[in-house]
């Protein structure tokens, strides 16, 4: 099965947790955490195991799939607006060689807090560094994406790294998304075959 259909669920996934951080506040730690891990790892076989090595970290991406990719309401269309909005920027990013040199020291450095906060990666002072690398280095490049929710809980400080976290996973997910040879035509013209590959995935989990 193909690799890069995992990659876009995983975005899907982190899409998901940034509606629901600004929609009702909610973090959802346990679908997160195996994302916000795989911008750490460098080093990896395949792309599950950039994931953590397991389908179920990534159940919620694959069963959201097929609903975001196959479905035209007003419930999903501003999660697949983030989508579009997440790939062009991921795309700017990628041919930034100076951003990515500085967000991979950054990430280095961020290892070593890792270690002071019991490895964490949900702690709140992670968040917040991975929110001000995002803040710092992948904003500047392109226009920003604008969140949808409710403005109560997106003028909260935690809040905003919590979505800032997940913004910038998801931009990494996307870069890996087209190393594996994703492109935007892909939304355009392999829907289909993406919402069955992820099915696929889904029945292995």
């Amino acid at each position: 099965m193909n690799e890069k259909t995992l990659a876009f669920s995983a975005i899907i996934q982190a899409v998901d947790i940034i509606d629901n951080i600004a929609q009702k506040g909610f973090f959802d730690t346990q679908n997160a955490t195996p994302l916000l891990q795989s911008l750490l790892i460098t080093n990896a076989d395949n792309t599950l195991d950039i994931l953590g090595g397991d389908l179920t970290l990534i159940k919620k991406g694959l069963e959201q799939t097929p609903y975001i990719l196959g479905n035209y309401h007003k419930t999903t269309s501003h999660r697949l607006g983030y989508i579009i909005g997440i790939m062009k920027l991921s795309k700017k990013v990628m041919n930034d060689k100076e951003v990515l040199s500085k967000i991979s020291s950054r990430f280095e450095h961020l290892k070593r807090k890792l270690e002071l906060c019991g490895n964490e990666i949900t702690h709140s002072s992670i968040i917040e560094t991975f929110a001000d690398i995002y803040v710092e280095l992948i904003s500047p490049v392109s226009s920003k994406i604008k969140i949808i929710g409710n403005k109560e809980h997106l003028m909260q400080p935690h809040i905003q790294a919590q979505v800032r976290a997940l913004l910038l996973t998801s931009v990494r997910l996307a870069i890996l998304w087209r190393q594996l040879g994703g492109s935007q035509w892909d939304l355009l013209f392999k829907r289909g075959k993406t919402i069955k590959e992820a099915q696929e995935y889904l029945n292995n989990c």
